[in-house]
């Protein structure tokens, strides 16, 4: 079911409200359904075909093919409310997007101990495709259109309800891999969490970094310390093998480490095609516990032991993508990785 505005005198002319998903989609039978929607009609552009009286109804609009449907209001109320809290429209280089209508964004001076946060609140109708926050890379940085970049990105947030939370880029080819966060596991609600990272890309005109509603499914989330810059891609290299360290946050005692000799300038690791990939899960205190572990690289399950060695001959040389997952007595941490085959 979905509200709009039909701006016919007879017929239909309408313009959708909300959408298909408000009332999350196909309502079953004798189901009882509540939920209150704020529209404003400057938002849409609405213009209407005429003044008539029967023109612009609201109409709450449903759909069952040719059978017939039945609705039973216990309460149907429109409110006109005069003062809405107005949204922000971009904050710390990120624009809010549809702002006031499915996203809303508000700065407060203080929050949790931080200061100059902002705080998202999203619709739970967005999808995927709909952006809560994103940065437009093709725009911001035209004049580096064909040349590989390096993006580093940083943020600390904090939600109020368990989310995921993740920094993707529409490198379709890549299959819209995450910067930073986690599309597979929620982060715990109640505290502050720290992200950073980086991704080298070839930029293309359309490309963005952004938040999408799918994750966050209608999570208010607390940002603060928002940081992305942009720079043409570049490498230290070193004779010595290091070992990059790498603490989870959802359990700082458990420590992802990545045996590399070359990184980007962000310290993400750079492994020659053909050479291993090296890693393994250290405790900054072993816990006398039952352990499992899973590593996943794009997308598959490649090892079950504490440590991994895996071949880079059959990758592309681009960056890829993993999560580690440490089950401790039936609890599960997980943490994402990324590494770029050269």
């Amino acid at each position: 079911m979905q509200l709009i505005d039909n701006c016919a005198e007879t017929g239909f002319a309408w313009i959708p409200l909300t959408d298909w998903s408000y009332w999350r989609g196909n309502t079953p039978a004798d189901t009882e359904v509540s939920g209150t929607v704020l529209f404003r009609r400057e938002n849409r552009n609405l213009t209407a075909t005429n003044n008539t009286p029967n023109a612009n109804r609201l109409m709450l609009f449903g759909d069952r093919g040719d059978e017939p449907m039945v609705l039973f209001f216990t309460r149907l109320e429109i409110e006109k409310i005069e003062d809405v809290e107005q949204s922000l429209e971009s904050w710390n280089g990120f624009d809010i997007v549809q702002p006031g209508l499915h996203t809303t964004a508000t700065e407060l001076t203080s929050f949790e101990s931080r200061d100059n946060v902002l705080h998202v609140r999203p619709s739970p109708i967005l999808g995927y495709a709909d952006f809560v926050i994103r940065h437009h890379l093709g725009n911001n940085y035209g004049s580096l259109i064909g040349e590989t970049i390096e993006i580093n990105l940083s943020v600390d947030f904090y939600l109020e309800n368990a989310a995921k939370v993740v920094f993707e880029i529409n490198d379709r080819d890549a299959g819209w891999p995450a910067i930073i966060g986690s599309k597979e596991d929620p982060f715990a609600a109640g505290q502050w969490y720290s992200l950073s990272g980086s991704y080298i890309i070839n930029l293309q005109a359309d490309h963005e970094v952004y938040i999408s509603g799918t994750q966050l499914d209608g999570a208010e989330v607390y940002f603060s310390n928002l940081s992305i810059t942009v720079e043409p891609a570049s490498s230290t290299a070193s004779d010595i093998t290091v070992a990059i360290q790498d603490a989870f946050s959802t359990n700082s005692n458990i420590v992802l480490e990545i045996e590399a000799s070359e990184t980007t300038g962000n310290n993400i690791p750079l492994i020659t095609k053909g050479e291993d990939f090296i890693a393994e899960i250290t405790f900054n205190n072993m816990p006398s516990a039952l352990i499992s572990y899973a590593w996943r690289i794009n997308g598959a399950t490649v090892s079950t032991e504490s440590s991994i060695t895996y071949p880079t001959g059959g990758l592309t040389n681009a960056v890829n993508y993993g999560t580690v997952i440490v089950t401790i007595n039936g609890t599960p941490y997980s943490k994402p990785f990324e590494f770029r085959v050269k």
